[in-house]
């Protein structure tokens, strides 16, 4: 996003939120810590000053009010044209030559297989292949009236090249200046509304506190720093990223060469005209191309990337596992993901959720059926499940009579069981315990990427497992005791937010999301601030449920400070999945796993393109870093990933050892959990080398983690425990984590860094945590969504 001051924005509106939501809490006896005094900032805590600390009803009310009318207004100043096609098609004033130039000046070409963004996608990144620009194109002149069809063909070599040379560095669109002044203007009056106070916009920024340079800051210099202990690390092995740079334009060119242009007509009886998105006005009137085929309405499934997501059980039967589908395999065109989330949780539906945070451990004690949902709804085929493995339509499951059958079933399973000898439940004072003859052992989350001429590509995860005791979190091992039915209800009901990253998030889109979530939180604060919260029964208000934070995190990601010459793009989408989950003893699981990251990173010399692999890999250290300071740069938690196992091995000088093969690989079968061998194993396979500190001195999986890297194209990542990306963060009690916000989710995360800045205190103040704008847990209702949600705006705006 360049140099552009969005995050000043967002932490301003981060400062009028607090104005706002604190005296909701004065008022309602929830109250967290008043924060220190800093004599640097303008005081804005006295009551005698600032009338929204006060707890007279009718003052918050004003405030409330104001606050939400500047929410709206800010939002209404939003120039909606470079997301919404709709927008854009009208501030083009619905004109065909309007659109055309618009796409062939404002929009790049990037060279990737198939539909990957889409019509809106293309126009939020900016970019986009011949098939997507000519896909935006397209939908544009349908909006405006005219007739559109998109047609393929072939490009000779010469015409291949061309395309080729016109590619470039890339950026989303960034707010306008006259957008940003009016956005400022709305919080400015607001502030003086709550503070009593007349503030203006350079007093509200620093209230965030300074900001310093990306590159100077001691996020980017530890980055900088893993990234050349992989370096040296793999010169003892005498690899070298640098010697495997290569010339990338007949690469580039041999994917140019599958074209997409566009015809268009105003009614049935005028002529088809052709246009070329990707070429100029110019250069396209030179270009004459036989169509192969011609698509009027649709794009075909074999020129679309796909995500297909399926989950099944294992069920374990006299020591046999089954794998059983609990759904339908859902699949869907990546482009329907650009900048939307996907959900997936369990749903418990044999008890009713409590609203009483405490009586959190008892309710999973009791859940033992559940389904699979999408979105907050069934998913597509889903069959309900219980604790024996057993699966059952979610009609029956749901019926009074299913009640019946459990415990008749239950009764016979355990007696098979005893009579067997076999399950798993620990034996008490040398007598065998009754055990089920059948036992669900666990279950995975299966992902699965389609591209056109591309081999597929498959993922799992597991979300638990019985046996290796693994919970969705990731721990390979449980000491002191074992993985029971409380263990495994927790896990089954821990919350996925499923994030596909195919390219740019514009500055407008990301602070319209950002200011949509907040008003969705409208009702529930006026709920709690009005004088008879608490008698009355709670409600959510539709408050979203995904994770918030998946959209800071994607310009997060792409944030890393790159030569002016140098391109980075997704040809394929990465994938990030967000799980948090509760713990039996009082605490909160959270985790981000960057699933796949692969880039296409070209650099535009002199002599051509060149690949650039030790960017590549430089990249794949920094998200490993992002995905890490995303969940564990709030407060005091216990954590680990690749950036602590390495961070101690260079401190130590404990040995690391470069793993290139399976034979590598055996001698270390004895000293890694079984699941971790697997993961590395899984790795090996693909291509990929690995770096694993000794062993010897991880006792159990969250502390076990590991770069890989593939030597050719430079792509890397940390990966930890089971073989995922980032190991967990556990905050130490639901208490401690309600009190200090957690539970809230990321709003501002991410934008000082994407302008090339961060603030204080490593990341904070451009990752803006328990902002309350987020999700805290579907099953659980109003209280958690309340509590963490809100109170976390203290915390956020002042520490």
């Amino acid at each position: 996003m360049g140099n552009s001051p969005l995050f000043k924005q967002i932490a301003c509106l981060f400062v009028s939120w607090s104005l706002v939501v604190t005296p909701v809490f004065a008022a309602s006896g929830k109250q967290a810590d008043a924060p220190k005094a800093d004599p640097s900032k303008p005081d804005i805590s006295a009551k005698s000053s600032n009338p929204a600390r006060s707890a007279d009803p009718a003052k918050l009310q004003r405030n409330l009010n104001a606050y939400f009318d500047t929410l709206k207004a800010a939002r209404k100043e939003i120039d909606r044209s470079s997301f919404d096609l709709d927008a854009l098609t009208e501030k083009l004033d619905f004109d065909e030559q309007k659109i055309i130039q618009f796409v062939q000046k404002e929009i790049a070409i990037e060279l990737y297989p198939g539909v990957l963004r889409g019509a809106r996608g293309t126009l939020m990144s900016r970019a986009g292949n011949a098939l997507d620009q000519s896909l935006l194109l397209a939908t544009l002149l349908k909006n405006a009236g005219a007739d559109a069809r998109i047609l393929r063909g072939e490009l000779n070599p010469e015409w291949a090249k061309k395309l080729v040379d016109t590619l470039q560095p890339t950026k989303a669109a960034e707010l306008s200046a006259g957008e940003r002044s009016r956005i400022q203007a709305h919080f400015v009056r607001f502030a003086k509304t709550a503070t009593g106070k007349d503030m203006s916009w350079d007093e509200l920024q620093q209230l965030n506190g300074p900001l310093v340079p990306l590159k100077s800051s001691p996020l980017f210099k530890s980055a900088t720093k893993s990234a050349q202990f992989i370096h040296d690390q793999l010169k003892k092995g005498d690899i070298s990223l640098s010697a495997a740079i290569a010339p990338a334009d007949a690469m580039m060119a041999k994917e140019a060469r599958d074209y997409f242009w566009v015809e268009y007509r105003k009614g049935p009886a005028d002529a088809w005209a052709a246009v070329h998105p990707v070429f100029t006005p110019e250069v396209g009137k030179l270009l004459s191309l036989k169509a192969s085929e011609t698509f009027k309405d649709s794009i075909p499934e074999s020129l679309q990337q796909t995500l297909e997501i399926s989950v099944a059980i294992q069920q374990r039967i006299q020591g046999k596992i089954t794998d059983k589908p609990v759904m339908a395999a859902w699949k869907r065109p990546v482009s329907n993901f650009y900048g939307e989330p996907l959900t997936f949780v369990n749903m418990p539906i044999s008890a009713p959720a409590p609203n009483d945070p405490a009586k959190t451990g008892d309710w999973f004690k009791t859940a033992t059926t559940f389904v699979p949902s999408l979105n907050q709804s069934a998913s597509p085929g889903a069959v309900a499940f219980d604790m024996s493995g057993q699966t059952v339509s979610q009609e029956d499951a749901a019926s009074a009579y299913a009640a019946v059958i459990k415990t008749v079933g239950d009764k016979a399973n355990k007696a098979a069981g005893a009579l067997a000898g076999i399950g798993s439940a620990p034996a008490t004072d040398g007598k065998p315990a009754a055990s089920r003859a059948m036992e669900l052992e666990g279950q995975t989350l299966r992902l699965k990427l389609s591209a056109p001429g591309r081999p597929s590509v498959s993922y799992s995860r597991t979300i638990a497992n019985r046996t290796d005791g693994f919970s969705a979190t990731g721990h390979v091992t449980l000491p002191k005791r074992a993985f029971d039915d409380t263990d495994m209800a927790l896990s089954l009901t821990s919350q996925y937010t499923i994030m596909v990253g195919a390219g740019h998030v514009p500055e407008s889109y990301l602070l319209d999301r950002i200011l949509e979530r907040m008003l969705a939180f409208e009702a529930m604060i006026r709920q709690v601030a009005a004088p008879d919260f608490g008698k009355a029964s709670a409600k959510r208000n539709n408050v979203p449920a995904d994770w918030s934070g998946f959209l800071p995190l994607l310009v997060l990601l792409d944030s890393y400070p790159l030569p002016d010459r140098v391109m980075s793009f997704r040809p394929q989408p990465s994938i990030i999945l967000h799980n948090q989950q509760l713990s039996t003893d009082g605490g909160f699981l959270e985790r981000i796993d960057i699933v796949r990251n692969a880039r296409m990173v070209l650099d535009r010399q002199n002599t051509g393109l060149r690949t650039r692999p030790d960017l590549n890999m430089a990249l794949g250290v920094w998200d490993t870093y992002m995905e890490r300071h995303a969940i564990t740069d709030r407060v005091p938690s216990e954590s680990f990933n690749a950036i602590d196992a390495f961070d101690k091995a260079m401190k130590t000088g404990q040995r690391v050892s470069l793993i290139v093969d399976q034979q590598a690989l055996s001698g270390y079968k004895s000293q890694l959990p079984a699941a971790t061998l697997r993961a590395i194993q899984r790795d090996l396979n693909d291509g990929y080398l690995v770096f694993l500190p000794d062993p010897e001195l991880s006792k159990f999986s969250e502390n076990i983690a590991w770069w890989r890297v593939n030597s050719r194209t430079g792509e890397a990542i940390g990966m930890g425990g089971d073989g995922r990306g980032s190991e967990i963060a556990k905050y130490f009690t639901l208490a401690n984590f309600i009190a200090l916000g957690l539970i809230g989710e990321v709003v501002g995360m991410c934008i000082g860094a994407a302008q090339k800045q961060l603030g204080k205190n490593k990341v904070r103040s451009c990752i803006g945590f328990g902002i309350g704008i987020g999700s805290i847990y579907p099953p659980l209702a109003f209280p958690f969504w309340v509590a963490g949600g809100v109170l976390g705006l203290v915390d956020v705006i002042f520490f």
